[in-house]
């Protein structure tokens, strides 16, 4: 067993200290950006999940990705997207997202 934190582990240490916006004002490492990307936006796209049906919104994601490759989406297109296919908006939820202390767990029950 290693005393090493995992990149999860350490994005919620980091998260404990700031929002996502404060962190990145403080123009962290490359690598603090990716593990804290990372647990953020497995947060999103599981609220994402959590509306839509885990396995229905994969199946759309995926052909969304395959249908979009090497483009550029907006997020409210990305959004409207969203919203035409499963009748909710993730939209709303991204000031929270980006804004809030909390670490994303604490917070997924939507």
């Amino acid at each position: 067993m290693s005393n090493e934190l995992s990149d999860n582990d350490r994005a919620n240490l980091i998260l404990r200290s700031g929002s996502f916006r404060e962190i990145l004002a403080l123009n962290p490492s490359s690598d603090t950006i990716r593990a804290i990307v990372t647990v953020k936006g497995d947060y999103l796209f599981n609220l994402m999940r959590s509306k839509a049906g885990i396995d229905q919104f994969n199946e759309w994601f995926r052909k969304y990705i395959d249908d979009h490759k090497f483009q550029s989406i907006d997020i409210v297109i990305f959004n409207n997207d969203v919203k035409q296919r499963f009748r909710f908006e993730f939209y709303p939820y991204l000031e929270d997202w980006f804004n809030r202390k909390e670490l994303p767990d604490s917070f997924l029950q939507i």
